[in-house]
Order: structure tokens, then C-alpha cells, then sequence
């Protein structure tokens, strides 16, 4: 219920508990039936024409928290939320003060403080002379679908009441009799009306039900059926097939016929009244259709079954959605535990918070023996120094400036050499969270440096130990041509001669695949600029047979007294059989990550809707295959198109997981009669119990009247859209709210959240955008910034939206020139059309 045109508007609903409304004198075995059955799935309150609450049933102050003594009485904004507009409710009491039947959604607000939704239908409750004398709204969670019940109980207690009264009169003034006798003859007249009336408008509710419903009466030898339309919709039968048992199984999965025959014969044996389960129709439009099945019965005094009662409800939206989810996480968990490096998340006291499953197989310990342990419980005593050091130049710079190479020890007792490199992860508060660390294992290549320090005494032993080794050592002038001046004799393993190098027949570079001579020249110029002087390399060398091999090549660099650079000693390691194992793997991560970038990309707008009324321009540019930035266009009702853009914190595969989710809740809650807060609100509530800790997403959701130019806009932590009204007009900025989805599951994101109303005229434009469009860098780390983006807009804001779109992406492409995209770019500019005509 809500508002009174004319009344203080605090729409809400509430009503009595008990055995019922004493408004109405008699009731029926059917009636009683048809009550006890939308009393099981149903919240139901009755109201007169001021909005007081006459009766509730228990599920109304289950759901509400009052009880019914608290409510009974009580003007039913009791429960008002404070979410509706007044027009909202004006239209309404409209509505049923004309005598007709009104739905709609209503957000009701608990006594504990929390709102909850409810589908409502609230029909009048006419006299004689066809006047609404009071409400009966019955109502459904729409958040859980739950089970329709109407609970028509005690309709009797005031007609009860009433004659109490009236001969309690008779008592005191015997001179009154017959005109209280006319009088309750009369009474009794309406009300048998009135319960004709009910029975008429409970078939109306019935008949309109958003549940599907079939109620069974069970008599001496034969079965009367009743199904509403919804029930014969979703299992996909008529309502003459839909009377036969058999028909129903037949539709019904087969892997879920036994488990409904079990709990059928339960029921036939006596054992229960009532079960529920979730199952599957196989329609005959060749769709599968999830739906919630309950099924209860009433028994006659011998306990045979009188009457049945079955109630389904569509959930196949949220078991697609459940099965996309579930996939997605599958391909990601993949994705994580067949990484050849070791993957770990250090908190600031140096604890594992995360390892990836690598670590068992390169180290042997088990996970468990890992999580909550400290990195000084595994690293070497005589490392530990330089991996504090490491981990405080991360908190000073964000990352690490180059790799740290420790030892770490095995299950078996042993130290194995591990080389890491990783960054600081942040809230978006700037307050640091954790390390997030990469670790390879680098064991052969430190015996080979180590066996090579030992031996530099003399040269002989030198030589003998390199022979041994698998490492090629090669030593090289800096100068043009770099001309070899040692090279170890197991150059042979490639081919070659010793004195084919040291001699210049064969340059070193020569050795090197063409592809790779440039990065490796660049690279080793680079490093010497900047006096790193012990990196790695990884490029290929050519045997002399023309095979291709995979190379690690540890360089050291040599300078003389002055700091100038004079040699380049490179101890390079045939890697081959290890990259080709790493080409294959990220092979297969860029084929699993490409199939989930083209499923991504399905997921964006095929098509405008509406587009002969809307012009509409789009970019959206992820930095990766997989992206967290989401836009959506689609149709609400006739005359409607919802406009969403979002952006998830973080990037890749987790991001792209979240947004999916915020589409699929988004779009499962976007109907005519919700506005974008409502939405939103609801959205926040299905998502935020399941999203990781320290992500979330700031989204604007919009929807536009087709016919008026009206756009209702909810802003939740997202950066201001734009509107646009013409050349010579600053644009306007629309705010948003202080926060994101999923930072909050309760009361403070709904009280912060605000939203907007504008109207578009036909030369206006609406522009919607993420963070990746003003925060484009340069070169030198200068964001492309909103004056440059309004900027570019100006520029042809009077020309089409292509014209738009493309100076906005001429202003990007100038500012960043060669610099790749470190974040998704997601651009939405829309505008109406002129009218035919």
C-alpha cells in the first residue's frame, strides 16, 4: 500500500494477524482452501480507505519484524522506506480509489532498519453501491520468488463484534429492537456481497498470479483441476494436458522424475504435507526451464488428500547465471593452478597469505604448511637481509626495481635458489594490502655462477669446471662488433669452434636468431646506461646446423677504475626443452583467455535498441584480452532503454568475472517499474556477499523515457556523466554518490545513493565514459584529463556522434601517442533522434 493522494505520504504495508478481519461473517470450505494456499508463499495486509492497517498475516510480520499487536491500528507508513517518489504512490490510490486492481514493486523498510521488496497486487474491497472500502494487497519477495499465500482468515471477527454490539444495545433499550433488527438484516445483506465480491477478486488474483498455480480437489471418484495461465506457461502444456499427471513427467527432466515421484508417494503415504524442490521442464518451444516447485496438501478427517496444491516459479535466469559464473571461475582457477611460476601474496609482517599451487610442486610443501607462516621460516638465514631490503624498496616505489634472487628451502631439506620480482597491491585509499610476488626457480643457473666463481683462481680449472657444466661461457669487448675474447670450449654444443669466435670469422651477434639482434643490442646498451650491471636475457641462438635454440644468458658487467664499461661476461644456459613447455602453456592461457574475451565480447549490445529514436555511438577498448569496464543498451517495456557503464576494480580475468555478474544481477533486476536507485540497491545486495574482499565497481545505470526525454541516472562511485545541450553552453556534470558496488551490503550504500532526473532535448547529448578515458597517460605520465576531453567533445559537438567519437579518440591517440593503454577505455555517447515527420 501506499500514499493517499490527499494524506501524509508514508506508503508502506501493514494489516492485522490472527484469525482475520471480523468485516466478513462467512466463509466457505473453498474459500478456506484458497486462503490457507496464498497464505503458505503470500504477504498479505488489508487496509481501509485511510491506510490503516486492519490485518497482516504472519509472513507480513515475519518479513516486516513488527509484530501484528505493533501494527494493527498503525497508519502503514510504518514500514515506509522512503524510496518512492510521491507520485509514485498518487498513482496508485488513483488507481484503487477507482475500484481497480493496481501492481506494482514496493520497497518496504523492516523494523530492524533493512528494506526488502515485494511484487504487490492490491485489490479494492467494494460495498454495495460499488464504493473501495478497504484494500487487500497480496504480495511476493521478488528477491526470492517465494510462495504465493493469501491469507483470507478471520473475516468474521467484526461482523462478530458488530452483533455483540448491537445486542448488547438490545439489552439496554428494548424500544430499539426493531430498528436493530432491520439494521442487522441489513449488515448482513452487504456482507454477503462483500463475500461474493472477495471471490470474484481472489479468481482475479488467481488468474493474474506471477507464480504458476494448480490446486487439485480430490471428491468421490473423480478430480476437479484449477491451473492459472502462468502454471500451463511455464511447464509448457495446456491446461487440459496439464491435468494428467503422466503429461506433467513427461515434461519434466528425466533426471529429476524420481526424486518428484519419491516425494510424491511421501505425500500419498501420509509420511508429509509438503515439500519443495528445484527442477527442470523440458517446454515444448525446446527450451529448458528451471523452476521451484512446491507442492502441499490439506487432508480430510481421515486423512485422505482433499485438496493439492502445486506453486512454481521461473528461476531459469538465476540458474544461467549460476552456470556462467561457475564456468568463468573454473577457466580462472585454471588459469592460476597451472602457472609454472610460484604465485604468493605477502602481507606487511612478512606472512603468506597466498601461494599458488607451484609451490608444492617445486618446493614440496603443501599449501596448508605454507598459509600464515612467515617468509624467514623458509628463506636462508644468510638471504634474509636482502629480502627485507627488497620489500622495502617495494613500499617506497611500488615495486621491485629488479629481481632478488634467495635461497628457499625444500620439503627435503635442501636450498633451492629462487629468483622474484612483484609490486605493492593498494586499496583505493592508497593504504597498502600486500606484496604480490613471482618466483622462478633459478637453482641451475647459480650452480653454474657458482661454479664459475670458484674456479676463477686459474684458468685451467676454470676451463675444466665450465666443460663440465651446461652453461656456455662467453666474455666480449664492449666496443663495436663485440668481439669475443674467451668463450668456453662447450661452444661445441651448438656447433661451433672456440677459435671460429675468438678469432672474428664468426661474430657472437652472428649466433644470435635475426629476430632478437635488436632487443638483445638494445637491452644490454640500456642496462649499461643505467650501471645495472648482472641482468638476464632470453632470445634465441642458431647452431650451426640451422637449428634454433633457447637461450638464458646471465650477463655481468665489467667496468674499469673510471666506471666505464669494458667487458660483457655472459654464462648462457640451453633452456630450449623448458621454453618450449612455456610456449605450449601460454599458448593454451591465450587460447582459454581469448574464448573468454570473444565470450565478453557477446556479452556488449549486438544492436541499439529503440534506434530509430536514439542515435548512439560507442567505443570500448579493454588494456588486456580480458577487460573489467561494461557497457549495455536494452528495451524496458515499449518505451524504455536502460544505459549502464561500469568499471571493476582491477584488471584481467577477476575483473572480467565481476562485471559478468554485475550484468547478469543488473539485467535480472531492471523492469519497467524500477528505477535505476531500486536497481541498483538490489544489484548491490546479490553481488556484494560474493565479491573478493577489496574489489568493487563504480557504475552509472540510467533509463530514458522515450516519449518524454526523461533519463532517471544513479551514480554509484563512477566518475560525473555529461550532458550536453549545444555550442555555447557549458556542459553539465552530473555527481555521483560516495560509493561503489560491493563496498558496502547494508543501509549506507542505499542512504548515499542519489538519483538524478534530467531531460534530453532533441539536440542534446548524454555522455557516459570510465576513468580510462581521462586517466590515458602520455610519455610522461600527464593524464589526458577532463578539460581535454570536454575539449574534444566541443570541438564537434554540433556534428553527428560518430564525429564525436572520433574527435574524442584523435584526442586520446595525440596525447598518449605510442604509450599502451594501462587501463580499459569505455566511452557511451547518446542523443535523441528528431522526429519523423
Amino acid at each position: 500500500m501506499a500514499d493517499h493522494p490527499n494524506r501524509d505520504p508514508s506508503g508502506a504495508e501493514t494489516a492485522t494477524s490472527g484469525p482475520g478481519p471480523t468485516w466478513i461473517e462467512e466463509d466457505t470450505g473453498l474459500m478456506a482452501a484458497l486462503r490457507s494456499a496464498v497464505n503458505l508463499h503470500a504477504v498479505v495486509a488489508i487496509t481501509d480507505r485511510e491506510g490503516t492497517i486492519l490485518h497482516v498475516n504472519d509472513l507480513f510480520c515475519e518479513k516486516s519484524g513488527y509484530s501484528a499487536d505493533e501494527l494493527v491500528g498503525v497508519n502503514h507508513r510504518i514500514v515506509k522506506s522512503g524510496h518512492h517518489p510521491q507520485e509514485f504512490f498518487q498513482q496508485m490510490w488513483s488507481t484503487i480509489l477507482d475500484g481497480r486492481v493496481w501492481r506494482g514493486e514496493v520497497c518496504n523498510r523492516a523494523k530492524d532498519g533493512s528494506s526488502y521488496w515485494m511484487d504487490t497486487v492490491i485489490v479494492p474491497q467494494l460495498n454495495a453501491e460499488g464504493v473501495p472500502e478497504r484494500f487487500v494487497a497480496i504480495r511476493t519477495d521478488i528477491t526470492r520468488l517465494k510462495e504465493v499465500e493469501a491469507d483470507l482468515q478471520g473475516l468474521t471477527r467484526d461482523l462478530d463484534q458488530r452483533v455483540e454490539q448491537r445486542t448488547a444495545e438490545l439489552e439496554r433499550s428494548q424500544a430499539e429492537v426493531n430498528a436493530l433488527n432491520l439494521e442487522l438484516e441489513a449488515r448482513v445483506t452487504r456482507r454477503t456481497h462483500q463475500l461474493e465480491a472477495a471471490s470474484s477478486q481472489f479468481q482475479l488474483l488467481f488468474e493474474h498470479a506471477p507464480l504458476g498455480v494448480s490446486w487439485v480437489e480430490f471428491g468421490e471418484g473423480d478430480e476437479v483441476y484449477h491451473l492459472n495461465d502462468r502454471f500451463c506457461e511455464i511447464i509448457g502444456l495446456s491446461k487440459t494436458e496439464a491435468q494428467d499427471f503422466e503429461n506433467i513427467q513427461g515434461v519434466s527432466h528425466p533426471e529429476d522424475r524420481a526424486r518428484q515421484k519419491e516425494l510424491q508417494m511421501k505425500v500419498r503415504r501420509g509420511e508429509i504435507d509438503r515439500f519443495s524442490l528445484e527442477k527442470r521442464y523440458l517446454h515444448t518451444d525446446g527450451r529448458t526451464v528451471w523452476a521451484n516447485l512446491t507442492v502441499a496438501v490439506m487432508r480430510d478427517s481421515e486423512g485422505r488428500i482433499a485438496q493439492q496444491f502445486a506453486i512454481i516459479n521461473d528461476i531459469t535466469k538465476r540458474k544461467r547465471a549460476e552456470e556462467q559464473l561457475a564456468a568463468s571461475e573454473r577457466r580462472f582457477r585454471a588459469y592460476v593452478e597451472n602457472a609454472s611460476e610460484i604465485l604468493y601474496a605477502l602481507s606487511m609482517d612478512g606472512r603468506f597469505e597466498y601461494v599458488s599451487p607451484s609451490w608444492e610442486v617445486k618446493l614440496g610443501h603443501t599449501i596448508d604448511e605454507v598459509i600464515g607462516g612467515s617468509y624467514m621460516d623458509f628463506v636462508h638465514p644468510d638471504d634474509l637481509e636482502k629480502c627485507r631490503e627488497g620489500l622495502e624498496v617495494a613500499k617506497k616505489t611500488g615495486r621491485l626495481l629488479q629481481s632478488i634472487e634467495y635461497r628457499i628451502l625444500h620439503k627435503d631439506g635442501t636450498y633451492r635458489w629462487h629468483a622474484s620480482t612483484g609490486s605493492i597491491i593498494r586499496d583505493e585509499k592508497g593504504q597498502i594490502l600486500y606484496f604480490f610476488g613471482v618466483g622462478r626457480d633459478v637453482t641451475a643457473r647459480r650452480q653454474a655462477e657458482e661454479e664459475l666463481r670458484r674456479a676463477l683462481e686459474g684458468r685451467e680449472e676454470l676451463e675444466r669446471i665450465i666443460e663440465k657444466s651446461p652453461s656456455v661461457v662467453i666474455l666480449w669487448r664492449a666496443t663495436e662488433g663485440w668481439p669475443v675474447e674467451f668463450v668456453s670450449n662447450n661452444i661445441r654444443n651448438f656447433g661451433y669452434e672456440p677459435e671460429e669466435l675468438l678469432s672474428g670469422r664468426v661474430t657472437f651477434t652472428s649466433l644470435m636468431h635475426e629476430d632478437d639482434r635488436e632487443e638483445v643490442a638494445r637491452e644490454v646498451h640500456q642496462n649499461a646506461r643505467r650501471r645495472i650491471f648482472d641482468y638476464d636475457q632470453h632470445y634465441r641462438l642458431l647452431t650451426r646446423n640451422g637449428q634454433i635454440r633457447w637461450v638464458d644468458d646471465r650477463t655481468i658487467v665489467r667496468v674499469d677504475e673510471s666506471g666505464r664499461v669494458t667487458h660483457h661476461q655472459g654464462i648462457i644456459t640451453d633452456v630450449t626443452e623448458r621454453k618450449i613447455a612455456e610456449l605450449r602453456e601460454d599458448e593454451r592461457r591465450e587460447a582459454d583467455l581469448r574464448m573468454a574475451a570473444e565470450i565478453q565480447h557477446h556479452m556488449l549490445p549486438a544492436e541499439v535498441p529503440h534506434k530509430d529514436e536514439i542515435e548512439v555511438e560507442s567505443l570500448y577498448v579493454p588494456s588486456s584480452l580480458l577487460g573489467g569496464d561494461y557497457f549495455d543498451l536494452f528495451a524496458i517495456g515499449d518505451s524504455k532503454v536502460g544505459l549502464v557503464v561500469a568499471d571493476v576494480s582491477g584488471k584481467g580475468a577477476s575483473a572480467a568475472l565481476i562485471m559478468a555478474a554485475c550484468r547478469t544481477a543488473l539485467r535480472m533486476q531492471a523492469t519497467e517499474a524500477s528505477t535505476p536507485a531500486e536497481v541498483l540497491v538490489q544489484v548491490n545486495r546479490i553481488i556484494q556477499a560474493d565479491m573478493p574482499e577489496n574489489m568493487f565497481i563504480s557504475i552509472i545505470y540510467g533509463v530514458m523515457d522515450l516519449d518524454s526525454g526523461v533519463v532517471m541516472l544513479a551514480v554509484a562511485g563512477h566518475e560525473p556523466a555529461i550532458v550536453w545541450r549545444g555550442s555555447g553552453r557549458d556542459p553539465e556534470l552530473i555527481p555521483s554518490s560516495t560509493l561503489a558496488l560491493g563496498l558496502d551490503a547494508g543501509e549506507l550504500f542505499g542512504e548515499t545513493l542519489v538519483e538524478h532526473r534530467l531531460v534530453l532535448g532533441e539536440k542534446d547529448m548524454l555522455v557516459l565514459y570510465t576513468d580510462g578515458i581521462t586517466e590515458a597517460l602520455d610519455e610522461q605520465d600527464e593524464e589526458f584529463g577532463r578539460d581535454r576531453f570536454l575539449g574534444a567533445i566541443r570541438s564537434a559537438a554540433d556534428g553527428a556522434l560518430s564525429e564525436v567519437m572520433q574527435s574524442v579518440r584523435n584526442g586520446i591517440d595525440a596525447h598518449c601517442g605510442h604509450r599502451d593503454s594501462s587501463d580499459d577505455r569505455t566511452l557511451l555517447l547518446l542523443r535523441r533522434r528528431a522526429p519523423h515527420g
